[in-house]
C-alpha cells in the first residue's frame, strides 16, 4: 500500500509518469468492480455445429431456403437451411451418407439454392431412392456430368454451369432454355433427362 501512497503523493505533485500509472490503476479497479458487481448474462460462446451433429432441421437456424435431398443419406427429405449454405451441411441435416454412398457424386462445397433437390448415388451409379436411370440435376451436376446429355459437348456444359452460377441455379428445367446454344429441338431431347 505504501508505494499507492507514494505515487498519489508524486501525481499530487505534477509527476506525469505517476498521473498515469494512477489513471491506470483507477480505470483498473473500476472494469474489475464492474465485471464483479454485473447483473447481466456472461456473453455466450458462439454455437459451432458439426457437420454429422444434427439429422433433422434445428428451430433456431434461419430456415430460409428448402432442398429436397434424396437417395443415398440415412434420412432422405426435404430441409430447411440457411441461405448460403453448402451442400455438405445438407447432406448432415440429411444424417449424412449411407454406406452405399458415393460421395463424389455431388460436389459437397457448392451451395444450394431453394427449391432444388439433391440426389446422392450409390456407388454404381445408382441412387437408393430412384430407378438406375435417375434423372440429372441441372444445379448438382458438374460440367462432366452434364456432358453424359445428347447433343452436349463440353463447351455447351460449361455455359449450362455459368448460367447456373450467374442466376443463382435454375428455378424450373424449362430455365434450360435460356443457356445460350440450347433451342427448341435440343432442349425437347434434354427435358426428360434432367430435374433442378
Amino acid at each position: 500500500m505504501d508505494w499507492i501512497r507514494s505515487t498519489v503523493a508524486l501525481a499530487k505533485g505534477g509527476n506525469q509518469p505517476a498521473r498515469i500509472k494512477l489513471g491506470a490503476l483507477l480505470l483498473a479497479a473500476v472494469l474489475i468492480a464492474g465485471y464483479a458487481f454485473s447483473t447481466g448474462d456472461p456473453p455466450k460462446p458462439a454455437q459451432t455445429i458439426s457437420a454429422n451433429s444434427f439429422s433433422e432441421p434445428k428451430s433456431s437456424i434461419n430456415t430460409s431456403l428448402w432442398v429436397h435431398v434424396v437417395g443415398a443419406v440415412a434420412h432422405p427429405g426435404v430441409y430447411g437451411v440457411e441461405a448460403g449454405s453448402r451442400l455438405y451441411e445438407v447432406v448432415a441435416s440429411a444424417g449424412g451418407f449411407t454406406k452405399s454412398a458415393d460421395q463424389t457424386s455431388v460436389n459437397l462445397a457448392r451451395q444450394v439454392t431453394d427449391g432444388e433437390q439433391i440426389r446422392v448415388s450409390a456407388r454404381g451409379g445408382t441412387t437408393s431412392a430412384a430407378p438406375t436411370n435417375s434423372l440429372l440435376s441441372l444445379n448438382g451436376s458438374s460440367a462432366a456430368t452434364l456432358e453424359t446429355l445428347p447433343g452436349v459437348g463440353p463447351k455447351l456444359a460449361e455455359r449450362i454451369v455459368d448460367w447456373r452460377k450467374s442466376n443463382a441455379g435454375f428455378k424450373t428445367v424449362a430455365d434450360l432454355r435460356k443457356v445460350g446454344g440450347i433451342g427448341d429441338k435440343l432442349f425437347a431431347q434434354l427435358k426428360d433427362l434432367v430435374s433442378i
